[in-house]
């Protein structure tokens, strides 16, 4: 029998393959060039993980980023200073005097509270779908009246499950049992009304499209692919930009302002919306007008 601790333990497994699998989409709405050396995927991992990542000159590793601690404050209680502990440099920075944070959020916090908010969704309808498929095998319950009976009805089944068309049983089962019948079921009449896999699915589904849409991931919901008009279409387009447009803000004041300290070259663009430019949002010099521009363009 599965006791609590067991289910406990699963839902974690699932919630921690589902935080894997959602982690891995955040980098795919931006596309980096960063310094020379650099490792990309650490640099990808601890700005959205940890919402900034530190940038500095040490006469050890030269110009580097590392993650870190931010500390004190100003009098706009911004932090003052950028921490770095790490087993082959250990040292506190000064923000804006030798060091420059570049920065995914305002807050700090980076995505991770986004991705424990639907990975536990998805690893709970994980569970739901599993239960589902169980229950939607249990066609029929039997009941044996003997021990011989049981057997009986547990080698048939076998044999079925193991594609034999034709299944003979021992009529003996039925000695000593008079009238009575050597088993009776329990007939699931409404199994396939009670069939929910599919729902559950769709369910799914729905919930990984509002995950790409809360990180800036173009997506159509699953229950209007066929009926979407273009205000929804619109509005949709929306929701999946309203976050990252507050992400390129802070990325492109924070990536100029290390740039501008260290001599850098930096640069990102968002990626779904490179084919997506407006003609008509072009002045008479050529420049766009518009944030879409802003944000599809080589940023830095």
């Amino acid at each position: 029998m599965t006791n609590t601790f067991d289910v406990a333990r699963t839902n974690i497994g699932w919630i921690s393959d589902w935080v894997g699998e959602c982690a891995y989409d955040y980098p795919t709405q931006y596309d980096y060039v960063i310094k020379g050396g650099w490792e990309k995927d650490y640099f990808e991992f601890n700005l959205y993980a940890d919402g900034f990542v530190g940038v500095f000159d040490t006469d050890e590793f030269g110009i580097a980023f590392q993650e870190g601690q931010i500390s004190g404050f100003d009098f706009y209680y911004q932090p003052t200073k950028f921490i770095v502990s790490n087993p082959a440099l250990s040292k506190t920075f000064t923000i804006h005097e030798d060091c420059a944070l570049i920065k995914l959020t305002n807050d700090f916090r980076g995505c991770m509270d986004t991705i424990d908010y639907f990975a536990e969704k998805l690893a709970t309808l994980d569970g739901a779908v599993n239960m589902a498929i169980i229950n939607s095998k249990l066609a029929y319950v039997f009941a044996a009246h003997n021990k011989q009976s049981a057997n009986a009805v547990k080698m048939i089944f076998d044999k079925i499950n193991a594609g034999e068309s034709t299944i003979v049983y021992d009529a003996k089962i039925t000695d000593g049992l008079g009238d009575t019948e050597p088993f009776t079921f329990l007939d699931r009449a409404s199994l396939k009304n009670s069939y929910i896999t599919t729902d559950l699915l769709n369910d799914a589904q729905t919930i990984l499209n509002q995950f790409d849409a809360e990180i800036g991931i173009p997506t159509i919901p699953a229950e209007k692919r066929e009926r979407m008009i273009t205000d929804e279409a619109n509005s949709r387009k929306a929701d999946s930009t309203a976050r990252v447009t507050l992400w390129d803000e802070c990325l492109r004041n924070s990536i100029k302002e290390v740039n501008s300290m260290f001599g850098l070259n930096i640069k990102y663009k968002f990626r779904f919306l490179e084919n997506d430019i407006p003609a008509e949002n072009t002045d008479e010099k050529g420049d766009s007008n518009s944030w879409e521009f802003q944000l599809s363009q080589w940023q830095g």
